[in-house]
Parts: structure tokens; sequence; C-alpha cells
């Protein structure tokens, strides 16, 4: 999409002006490649005019990216005209996008496992494709097929990804009760 700056001239439209302007990424916001197209330019305003309008496209690059935050600045306007100390700069945010905090699924090893109920633990691995960025909780519930929810524990819980990870294990321990009994899944 596009973004669209409005410059507004004060106190005056007696002559032609040109401001020249940037957008930088501000330090300290998330990493990545500069997301829009054009990222500096000059905007004239011909005598009597008191707006002109900016507009530069976001790159979609379907790159997972957090927020991105950058500075608007209006440099040193010709003639006599000048930048309001501080209104001549304001910061714009381009939200998360393209799936920033990952797509979770299970493994492909944890699809299907068998456990022996003397083993005591059955080790579930979550995946999180896509971005990695904050942290991200993950809410999960066994679906008790054939097994008795006393034979299991935990039954329900929360998986974490943190901040740039892209696995994290649901550990669930099998109850070893000492009673014979036939396969059981969940």
């Amino acid at each position: 999409g596009d973004i669209t700056f409005t410059v507004e001239r004060t106190f005056g439209a007696f002559t032609d002006i040109t401001v020249p302007w940037s957008l930088t990424q501000v330090v300290g916001s998330a990493d990545g490649p500069i997301d829009f197209l054009t990222t500096n330019g000059v905007v004239e305003l011909a005598e009597g005019e008191r707006w002109a309008s900016i507009t530069t496209s976001v790159n979609d690059d379907a790159i997972p990216e957090d927020d991105e935050t950058f500075t608007f600045q209006l440099h040193s306007v010709t003639a006599s005209a000048q930048a309001h100390p501080t209104m001549g700069s304001f910061n714009t945010t381009i939200t998360y996008n393209d799936d920033a905090f990952g797509v979770i699924r299970v493994a492909a090893e944890s699809i299907t496992q068998a456990v022996n109920e003397t083993t005591g633990i059955a080790n579930i691995v979550l995946e999180r494709t896509q971005g990695s960025f904050r942290d991200v909780g993950v809410n999960w519930v066994v679906s008790v097929a054939s097994v008795s929810a006393s034979d299991i524990s935990p039954t329900f819980g929360a998986a974490v990804f943190v901040h740039g990870s892209a696995t994290t294990t649901i550990s669930i321990t099998i109850i070893n009760d000492m009673v014979p009994e036939i396969e059981e899944f969940f």
C-alpha cells in the first residue's frame, strides 16, 4: 500500500519553495530491509500553495517483520521558509506483517509416535515457521481417543516460543499404573 504525508505551509505563501524530505529507520526498531520504495525526495510548493502531498509505497516483500518505526524528516527549505523545529519531523510505524509471529504446527517426527508406558514421557515438538518475532504462547489440550485421562499428565497446557525460537516441546508424562492394557491413543 501507499503512505501519504502532507506538508503544510503556514505564515505566508509568497514564493515557490522546495522542501527535501527523507525517511530513515529508527535505531532500535525491528531489523530488516527498508520497507519504503522511495526513501527521500523533494516536494515543491508553488507560490500561493499551502499544502503538498508526498506519497511513497510500502514494499510488500512477504518477509515476516515485527513493527518497524521510521522517521519522516523535512530538511533545509529553499527561499526564506523554514521547517518547523518540532513539526518538521515525526515517526510513523509499519505494524507487524507477513506472519511475523509464525505459523505453528506439530513437527513431522512428533505426529505419530509409540511410547512404552515404562518409558515415562511422550515429547511432542512444535515448530514455528515464517516469522519468529516476540514471545508466542500456544494453548493445547489432549484429545482423549482411547486413553484414560488418568493415564497421562498433563492433559492441557501452554507451550511458549521465546523470541527468535523455531521449536518448543510439550512433554506429557505417561503414568505407569501397572495395569495390563491394550494400546492406547491420544
